[in-house]
């Protein structure tokens, strides 16, 4: 976004770069029998909920406002991850 990618192909780059960290992950562990599999779908199916939620919200709000909304967040959450 800082140099000029809009927000909808940020938003879609970063969620097709995080489901092969996930994939990866998920092979990985499932390698080493280290899953909880009833762990897996209580977490797993609320998350796609939200991914479908949140793709339509990014359809449906103005660019330019999910912009800044995701900015706040960044400025934020930034020091918080980092000092902790």
């Amino acid at each position: 976004m800082a140099v000029g990618v809009p927000m909808l192909v940020a938003v879609g780059v970063a969620q097709v770069q995080s489901i092969f960290v996930a994939a990866f992950a998920t092979v990985g562990y499932v390698a080493r029998d280290a899953v909880s599999w009833p762990l897996a779908v209580a977490i797993g199916v609320p998350e796609l909920v939200g991914v479908v939620v949140g793709w339509k919200v990014a359809q449906s709000v103005d660019a330019e406002r999910l912009t800044r909304v995701l900015a706040v967040l960044l400025l934020v959450l930034g020091p918080y991850i980092a000092l902790r």
